[in-house]
């Protein structure tokens, strides 16, 4: 092995041991959560209005308004994905 590779590995040696060392994963730094949407989406088609999209999902007008940050919900254009926020398990969203 010639000292070039040697370096190479010694230094791999040390950042492994940053990285896996009790200093690091004892580290009072919590790495944020994202959620992951547990709705559905739908694909607004002609003549649609967001009503008749609440209406057809069982949901509130402003739930979807919402979900999707709509700023004009009489503006859809047709082809435009709507998220519509799932029911939670008791039933109240």
């Amino acid at each position: 092995m010639d000292y070039r590779a040697f370096c190479c590995y010694v230094y791999l040696g040390i950042i492994a041991s940053f990285l896996f060392s009790e200093g690091c994963a004892s580290s009072s730094k919590q790495v944020p959560t994202i959620s992951q949407p547990t709705g559905s989406y739908h694909e607004v088609q002609k003549g649609e209005t967001v009503w008749s999209i609440a209406r057809s999902y069982q949901r509130e007008v402003p739930e979807i308004v919402e979900a999707n940050k709509l700023p004009d919900p009489s503006k859809l254009t047709v082809g435009q994905f709507l998220y519509i926020p799932r029911r939670d398990s008791s039933g109240d969203r």
